[in-house]
């Protein structure tokens, strides 16, 4: 059995891919936000970063209309439904349903929930080159749900050894810490400034609003006092021309 994966795995390896993705901020964040904030291994990782780079290459504001007239976004091209959840996820939770790190936080949430068979195909693979293998071809067969076959490619074999030949080589020695925002960074835009005190500030008059459980709220309760309010606009203003370290 092992014999007959393994000679599938270098007849696949011979088929054509798109160009290597250039090693993009983009692709670090996504794989440190897989690791750190997901819990999953290298090799999982590698899997998911195979499928995501054939979706989408990596940018959050991709989009196709498919031939039943449904809208498929974002690194994973979400459709139909999914592509609404995760609209409705971002707009509930204070993202930007075009951001990086709103569908990445939306990602969590399926797959703690209605994607959790899929999360638990990869997330236990072996973390090894053959690992990757497994993770990107069952990534793209339970999560992705993508066609197995292609004008004749197995997609599901080409996403695995683009894992194994490609992403496990480049990362997996990769060191990685969370890339969520720091405290006061809400529009996560990597910097505390006057937008984000702004934002705050509206947030304490009920202008604006934030899921108490989201990342954003977190970022914007600088005081940790359970709360967004005036104070936390006020100490995030400070932060922003160095009168306050959050």
């Amino acid at each position: 059995m092992i014999s007959i994966v393994m000679f599938c795995v270098m007849l696949v390896s011979a088929l054509p891919f798109p160009a290597a993705a250039a090693e993009t901020d983009n692709v670090r964040y996504i794989y440190s936000f897989l690791i750190t904030e997901l819990g999953v291994n290298r090799a999982a990782a590698c899997g998911i970063l195979a499928n995501i780079e054939a979706e989408s290459n990596f940018d959050p504001t991709s989009g196709w209309i498919d031939i039943n007239g449904y809208e498929s976004f974002g690194i994973c091209q979400w459709n139909g439904s999914r592509n609404r959840a995760l609209r409705q996820y971002c707009s509930e939770n204070g993202y930007d349903a075009e951001s990086l790190l709103g569908q990445l936080e939306y990602l969590k949430t399926e797959l703690t929930g209605a994607e959790k068979y899929a999360f638990g195909k990869i997330r236990d693979v072996p973390d090894t080159a053959y690992g990757a293998y497994l993770a990107g071809c069952n990534w793209a067969q339970y999560f992705e749900r993508c066609a197995h076959y292609f004008r004749g490619v197995d997609q599901y074999a080409e996403r695995g050894v683009r894992a194994q030949n490609f992403y496990w080589p480049h990362y997996s020695d990769l060191t990685v810490s969370s890339p969520v925002a720091a405290a006061g960074d809400v529009n996560r835009d990597g910097y505390v400034g006057a937008d984000d005190a702004r934002f705050v500030l509206r947030c304490s008059v009920g202008a604006e609003s934030l899921k108490k459980e989201s990342a954003a709220y977190r970022a914007a309760d600088v005081n940790r006092d359970s709360f967004v309010g005036a104070d936390d606009a006020r100490l995030i203003l400070r932060a922003s021309i160095s009168l306050e370290t959050l």
